[in-house]
């Protein structure tokens, strides 16, 4: 399967915004320090344990998944390529369709990492760096907090991530929320924005619209949390 690579990718090279109080600017300047953290031999021990972020808020880290967190997304992966089907790239069937786990999705000054990403690589793709992904292509980001769902969607804004994948033409956000016993469903953004998203007790049945288009069993939750 051949992916659409950009040229290397500099983040250095890219001029700051000019208003030092921006959130952008902000955001810029973590995605700086964080590619010069990712130069520092050390830090790929680091990387193994701790998911970093460049966002509006600064330079976020966090713990990789415990073990119950883990085991979902394991399971919650499975699901997913099940409901692929022959447009699965891997696990089921032979289509561009992949399933990336702590991949970084680049949205201007931005870095997010949620826990899975489901990209169509037969969408213009660009791969940065070897790094990062830009938003292109991907048709759903799934996060499984921790037990801080504020912490895991922001640590001091809770719409902040569902309102910047709005903006970057994310199609479908999901979001297990393993502290309120739920799952939240983003999708169907109209300028750039989600309306309120859906709501589903564990074990419901979660539709996931275009451009998946399946039904997602959430029976599996109710296990492992």
């Amino acid at each position: 399967m051949d992916h659409c690579v950009s040229e290397p990718w500099d983040v250095t090279a890219a001029p700051l915004p000019e208003d030092i109080h921006s959130p952008d600017f902000i955001a810029a300047v973590a995605t700086r320090i964080l590619a010069h953290i990712e130069r520092i031999p050390e830090f790929a021990a680091v990387a193994k344990i701790v998911d970093c972020e460049a966002t509006p808020r600064g330079l976020l880290m966090q713990a990789s998944p415990d073990n119950d967190r883990s085991r979902l997304l394991l399971r919650l992966r499975r699901r997913l390529e099940q409901g692929l089907g022959d447009r699965a790239a891997d696990g089921v069937g032979d289509g561009e369709v992949e399933i990336l786990g702590s991949v970084r999705i680049s949205m201007g000054a931005s870095e997010r990492v949620p826990d899975l990403t489901v990209v169509d690589w037969g969408e213009h793709v660009d791969v940065r760096g070897g790094k990062a992904i830009t938003p292109s292509g991907v048709m759903l980001l799934v996060e499984v907090t921790t037990t801080d769902r504020h912490e895991d969607l922001d640590r001091v804004d809770p719409t902040a991530k569902p309102r910047q994948y709005a903006a970057a033409g994310v199609p479908l956000y999901l979001v297990v929320d393993r502290l309120m016993g739920r799952v939240l469903l983003f999708a169907n953004a109209v300028a750039g924005t989600y309306p309120e998203p859906a709501v589903y007790e564990f074990g419901e049945p979660v539709w996931l619209p275009k451009p998946l288009g399946f039904t997602l069993d959430t029976t599996f939750i109710r296990t492992l949390v």
